[in-house]
């Protein structure tokens, strides 16, 4: 997606509703966690060419301004200064592959809580009541 306009465009736009299932069925549970009404949603709104070119463009401004900003603030000392509550799932990329509880003091001031949650890539529809309980805890804490 973060290839140069219009080569993935045109992939994905080639058979959006083939493209949206292989991308969210990636793991050996499928699209089993999925409610059939949130597929259709994704399905639906992936069948649109703009929706598709714009996620194309938040993953291309990824590489460039998004970098650049955020590669400014890292050298002026700037931090995210609201409160923050890291969550990822144990199972997905995140989880396999970075301590997010070490890298993020880095980059947030006030970090309240992190927490791996028993699933993949896909939080509140893989581990939905864990999701909810965390999201919770954290909005019901004094600013």
């Amino acid at each position: 997606m973060i290839q140069p306009y219009d080569f993935p465009e045109r992939l994905m736009s080639a058979d959006p509703d083939y493209f949206i299932e292989k991308k969210l069925s990636k793991t050996k549970q499928g699209l089993s966690f999925f409610d059939p009404a949130a597929i259709a949603e994704y399905k639906r709104y992936f069948r649109n060419p703009a929706t598709i070119h714009a996620m194309c463009e938040d993953y291309r401004a990824t590489h460039g301004v998004d970098l650049e900003m955020d590669t400014a603030d890292f050298a002026a000392g700037r931090k995210i200064t609201c409160p923050l509550l890291l969550l990822w799932g144990a199972t997905g990329g995140v989880g396999r592959n970075h301590k997010s509880m070490e890298i993020w003091p880095r980059y947030a001031a006030d970090i309240r809580g992190g927490k791996a949650l028993p699933c993949g890539h896909y939080l509140s529809e893989e581990a939905p009541e864990e999701t909810y309980r965390e999201l919770r805890d954290f909005f019901a804490q004094p600013a």
